[in-house]
C-alpha cells in the first residue's frame, strides 16, 4: 500500500510538471519538498529525496519541452540543500542527493545550450565504507562543479543557504555547509589541501571562527561574492548583548576553543 501511494504520488507531481514544463514549476515543485528532508526521521527524509528524485529524472526526459528559463536565482539554493543531503549518515539519502545533483546539473546545462556532459564530474560513484574525509572531498567536487555551472544570482542564493547550513545544530550539516561555503568561493584547496588526517580539525577550526567568534576567516575575507552578498556578511554580525551575558559569551567561546585544542592535539597524537 505505501509504495503505490509513493507511485501514486511521484505520478501526480510529473503530471503537474508535465502540464508546463520549466525550471520555475520544477523548482514550485520542489518547494513542497523542503519540509520532507529536514526532519529527524530518516524514513521521511528518504521518502522525499526517493521522489524527487524520481520527478528529477522525469523533468531531463521533458528537457525538449521546458521553456527558456535559465536563471532564476532561488535554484542556487534548491542546488545547496540538495547537496547538503550528501553528507547525511543515512547511506540510501546520501546517495539520492548525488543522483539529484546529477540530474539538475545536466538541466540548468541544457536550459543555457550547454553540453551536458558537463554534469558528468557530478555523477555518484560508490564507494564502500567511505571515510569522513572521502565525503568532504566529494562535497567539494559537487561545489565546486556547480560553481562551473550555476549563474551569479544563483551562487549568491547558494552561499546563502551554506552559510544557513553552518550555524545549524545538525553536525553533519554545520560541516557540510562550510565546504560548500568554501568550495562555492573557489576556496576549497584551504580545506582540502593538506594531510588528511589534518581535513576533520581544519573544518572544526573554520565552523568555530564563523560561528563562535562570528568572523570570517581569513581565506575567505573580501571575496567578491562575499561583498555583493550584503546579508550573508550581515548575518556573520554578533549580536547585541546586554553586559551581563557578554560573560557567559566568552566563557562559551572559552570552552569551544578548548575543544578544539583538544580535537586538534587527540588527533596528531594518533
Amino acid at each position: 500500500m505505501q509504495r503505490l501511494y509513493e507511485e501514486y504520488l511521484e505520478g501526480l507531481l510529473c503530471c503537474v510538471l508535465s502540464s508546463a514544463p520549466s525550471l520555475g514549476k520544477l523548482y514550485s515543485i520542489w518547494e513542497h519538498f523542503t519540509s520532507w528532508i529536514e526532519p529527524p526521521d530518516a524514513q521521511h527524509r528518504a521518502l522525499g529525496m526517493k521522489m524527487f528524485t524520481g520527478v528529477l529524472a522525469f523533468a531531463v526526459q521533458l528537457l525538449p519541452q521546458f521553456e527558456g528559463s535559465p536563471d532564476i536565482p532561488e535554484v542556487g539554493d534548491m542546488a545547496a540543500r540538495l547537496g547538503l543531503m550528501i553528507n547525511d549518515p543515512e547511506e540510501t539519502i546520501s546517495c539520492k542527493a548525488r543522483a539529484c545533483m546529477y540530474l539538475l546539473a545536466q538541466i540548468l546545462l541544457y536550459q543555457r545550450g550547454q553540453d551536458m556532459r558537463g554534469a558528468e564530474e557530478l555523477r555518484y560513484k560508490r564507494e564502500m565504507e567511505q571515510s569522513q574525509v572521502q565525503k568532504y572531498r566529494d562535497l567539494a567536487k559537487v561545489g565546486e562543479g556547480l560553481r562551473k555551472i550555476l549563474l551569479e544570482e544563483q551562487r549568491k542564493s547558494f552561499l546563502q543557504r551554506a552559510l544557513h547550513a553552518v550555524h545549524s545544530r545538525q553536525m553533519h550539516i554545520s560541516q557540510a555547509g562550510l565546504v560548500f561555503l568554501y568550495a562555492i568561493l573557489g576556496e576549497a584547496s584551504c580545506l582540502m589541501g593538506h594531510k588528511e588526517k589534518e581535513i576533520p580539525i581544519r573544518v572544526v577550526n573554520k565552523l568555530f571562527i564563523i560561528t563562535g567568534l562570528k568572523e570570517l576567516p581569513k581565506d575567505l575575507q573580501g571575496h567578491s561574492l562575499l561583498v555583493t552578498s550584503s546579508s550573508v556578511l550581515a548575518s556573520l554580525q554578533p549580536p547585541t548583548l546586554a553586559p551581563a551575558a557578554l560573560s557567559a559569551m566568552a566563557f562559551l567561546a572559552l570552552g569551544l576553543s578548548i575543544q578544539s585544542i583538544y580535537l586538534i592535539l587527540n588527533v596528531s597524537g594518533q
